[in-house]
């Protein structure tokens, strides 16, 4: 587990490659409520899928990939980019909507990174903080945005030459 709380709640979306009953298992196992969007009603997850485009699909691209040298690679991004996000990059909330003249006015707060977040909050112990301030210290952005750069360029080769590459790294 890589999350610092608890996860109370899952919500996924209608498609096949969530629904599943590993997933659906793991909810059960974890003690943790999941719930899913309506058919056909696109606007339910408009904020994941918008998620999903800029974190996922700028990052990893929509090219398909198959295989333990692509999944030990995508594990691999995926990891350096959780900690880069979460440790480096701060993120507005909006936390007020007003209706003007038709129009959706939004409020933000301060930029934060999330690991900032979970520090102020009071349900998480001591001991996780401490945890994480002591990963935060031992991390340098400019490494880990040197990592994730070449883990990149990595998987916009074709199949062969990054199995090659993957070796002799």
């Amino acid at each position: 587990n890589n999350f610092p709380f608890k996860i109370v709640h899952f919500h996924y979306d209608n498609g096949a490659e969530f629904l599943n009953d590993q997933m659906i298992r793991f909810c059960k196992l974890k003690d943790i409520e999941y719930s899913r969007s309506r058919p056909y009603k696109k606007e339910d997850n408009f904020f994941v899928e918008n998620r999903n485009g800029h974190l996922i699909r700028k990052n990893i691209g929509y090219m398909r990939y198959e295989g333990e040298a692509d999944l030990f690679l995508l594990n691999q991004l995926h990891k350096t980019f959780n900690l880069y996000t979460n440790f480096f990059l701060p993120q507005k909330r909006c936390i007020k909507k007003i209706k003007v003249n038709k129009k959706m006015k939004k409020s933000y707060d301060n930029p934060r990174t999330p690991f900032v977040r979970v520090l102020e909050q009071k349900s998480i112990s001591k001991q996780t903080k401490q945890g994480m301030q002591k990963e935060y210290k031992n991390m340098n952005p400019i490494n880990l945005k040197k990592k994730l750069i070449t883990l990149q360029n990595i998987l916009i080769l074709n199949k062969e030459e990054r199995e090659m590459r993957l070796e002799r790294d």
